[in-house]
């Protein structure tokens, strides 16, 4: 969009809108062609803009910047979604009251040392702890095991 500054006294134009000596206006301030016009009778002088690289670069770190925070949005509803996926699957699996015959210790062969598994059920865990606790056994298992699985393969071993 072209600018000008009004080099007359005063200038009428849209919506009977007057412009005095000295002001900034753009071409949208007047009828079509009339700008153009008016620079022609003496009344507008053009503003050349020149880009220089400090406004290029000014450009390119805001759109970096409204990237950045899309990308931050995208990533933390992203983020979100997963949570909720993850919290409607463990509200979705079955309630047993079914409890470990033996600690969790006895069942995995292991020394007088207890487990953080010992009298609980899977229902006591979030799938996130499971997956950290067979993580340390070394204990395979799939991506997208339930609670109820994961605490069947920690005590089936």
């Amino acid at each position: 969009m072209r600018k000008f500054k009004v080099i007359a006294l005063s200038v009428g134009g849209s919506n009977n809108k007057i412009y005095s000596s000295g002001e900034t206006v753009n071409e949208n301030n007047f009828p079509a062609g009339h700008a153009d016009a008016k620079v022609k009778s003496k009344h507008l002088e053009e503003i050349k803009v020149e880009v220089t690289e400090d406004d290029i670069k000014a450009k390119a770190e805001a759109a970096a910047k409204v990237k950045a925070e899309a990308d931050a949005k995208a990533k933390s509803e992203a983020e979100a979604k997963a949570k909720a996926e993850e919290d409607a699957q463990e509200e979705t699996e079955e309630k047993t009251e079914e409890k470990p015959a033996d600690t969790i210790s006895d069942l995995l062969g292991a020394s007088t040392e207890s487990s953080p598994l010992d009298g609980k059920t899977h229902e006591d865990f979030t799938v996130k702890e499971l997956k950290a606790f067979c993580d340390d056994k070394k204990i395979e298992y799939v991506a997208k095991a339930t609670r109820k699985d994961l605490f069947k393969l920690l005590t089936s071993k």
